[in-house]
């Protein structure tokens, strides 16, 4: 007869239910732990859809760059390419994954531009001069020279400016540039430059005045509550810009000052230059005339030695005027830099006439208030030809041909970067993603030099039917 010990009986259950309890708790935590563990995966999975769908809206910008670079209307402000595009091709704007391309509006800061921003109608820091400098906004002396000493070869500080010597004094010293300015954010690393000089009031970067963008101090960012959007520098200035120094046709420009002299005329002729010019250039050639640049071809002169008389010299016209400046403008140059990478000729940092804002045009040489108004008025109907040099603003009577002369080595009237803002956005799961990049069509295809995500900043407008 076997006999139980109820107290052991007892000790045995009670480890029994501990055991049972333990393994419940164990079991419980895991389940918690592998349901937390799925949400965070299917959360990451919606943040990598989230960027995707922004991702998209940047190759369809692309793609749009390739096909139509020279047609503005399709890539300027386009919604039927650019506005809450589905991802399901259902065009359902409350379902499913879209992006939005979109940029600010400068005719209207009330709403969104659904297109991209071209970034030679930008003034590039890298090129700029002292004066040019001086006249963007909020640009006083000491930033000017500031920027000017973080970006030259020496260590003489200017007047107002900080060389490397007031960098290591500071909390956390580092070595300045010494160099031109890979992005515009390294202006930060410049003393005077602040987050609110270069990116203004606008916080999520959408062009639009938000209520916490106009409140003064109560909220961030930091804004003057004027009732108007301050956009900062990073509207008007650019250090990425750059295009090859080719004519309309893809072919390399003739340099007027080292072409050799020998075969110059064949080379012009082949161009389509008339006699007279052919002859003025030639001529100035074999006599190591030099020109700063071909709009110097404008209305110009030269003397050289007589042909027919000995020790008797002569003056000769180019014969370079309102019919032919375009030609002049399209087909010579006086010579770029090499692409570090690609080894290309180049002409760096030149701001596109036919779409600057007023405010970068005022800061070249040679324009003044009104012609600005004009170029900014007329360069709004320009078509095909027309608007294929910089010719344009001299031979439609805007600029006379000195003034042309001054601002000419600066402008272009083509542009090969393009700044992309995409927003992509799930409106039935609240994700959503905002990229920022810049594409560059100068080496041919397109390609992606600069991106960085804003997703941070927030939603920079209400995803919804209503947005599109």
């Amino acid at each position: 007869m076997i006999v139980i010990n109820r107290a052991a009986a007892g000790t045995v259950l009670v480890m029994v239910l501990f055991i049972v309890a333990i393994l419940s708790v164990a079991a419980v935590s895991k389940m918690l732990v592998t349901r937390s563990e799925v949400s965070a995966a299917a959360a990451a999975g919606r943040g990598l859809e989230a960027r995707a769908t922004a991702m998209s809206g940047i190759h369809c910008a692309m793609a749009v760059l390739m096909n139509s670079r020279d047609d503005q209307t399709a890539w300027f402000d386009n919604p039927p390419v650019f506005q809450a595009q589905s991802l399901t091709g259902q065009g359902d704007a409350e379902e499913g994954w879209h992006f939005t391309v979109y940029a600010e509006s400068r005719e209207d800061p009330t709403s969104v531009r659904y297109g991209l921003v071209d970034e030679a109608s930008k003034l590039n820091l890298n090129i700029a001069t002292e004066e040019m400098l001086a006249k963007l906004p909020n640009m006083i002396r000491e930033r000017v020279d500031c920027l000017l000493d973080y970006c030259d070869g020496d260590d003489e500080p200017r007047l107002n400016g900080a060389e490397q010597e007031y960098y290591d004094t500071l909390p956390w010293p580092y070595r300045i540039k010494n160099g031109p300015l890979g992005t515009l954010e390294e202006l930060l690393l410049v003393k005077g430059f602040t987050g609110s000089l270069v990116f203004g009031e606008d916080a999520n970067r959408n062009g639009l005045l938000e209520p916490n963008e106009d409140d003064g101090d109560d909220s961030f960012p930091p804004d003057d509550a004027n009732g108007q959007l301050d956009r900062g520098l990073r509207c008007l200035a650019t250090a990425i810009t750059y295009e090859p120094n080719v004519d309309s046709e893809g072919n390399q420009r003739i340099n007027i000052n080292t072409e050799d002299p020998a075969s110059f005329a064949r080379v012009l002729e082949d161009a389509g230059f008339a006699r007279q010019t052919v002859d003025f250039l030639v001529a100035a050639r074999k006599a190591n005339v030099g020109f700063a640049d071909p709009s110097h071809l404008l209305e110009a002169t030269v003397e050289v030695d007589d042909p027919r008389v000995q020790g008797r010299k002569i003056t000769i016209s180019s014969g370079v005027d309102r019919s032919n400046l375009h030609l002049v403008m399209d087909k010579l140059t006086t010579g770029g830099v090499r692409h570090p990478t690609t080894g290309q000729e180049i002409l760096f940092g030149r701001v596109n006439l036919n779409s600057a804002p007023e405010e970068v045009l005022r800061a070249l040489p040679g324009l003044d208030g009104e012609s600005v108004g004009t170029i900014v008025s007329m360069s709004r109907g320009l078509e095909g030809p027309a608007r294929s040099t910089t010719a344009w603003i001299y031979t439609e009577g805007v600029v006379s041909a000195d003034a042309f002369k001054k601002v000419s080595p600066y402008v272009t009237a083509r542009s090969y970067q393009y700044r992309v803002r995409s927003f992509g956005y799930n409106p039935q799961l609240g994700r959503f993603c905002v990229l920022e990049a810049v594409i560059d069509l100068a080496q041919g295809q397109p390609r992606i030099v600069y991106l960085r995500d804003l997703t941070h900043l927030g939603v920079p407008f209400v995803p919804s039917g209503v947005e599109r």
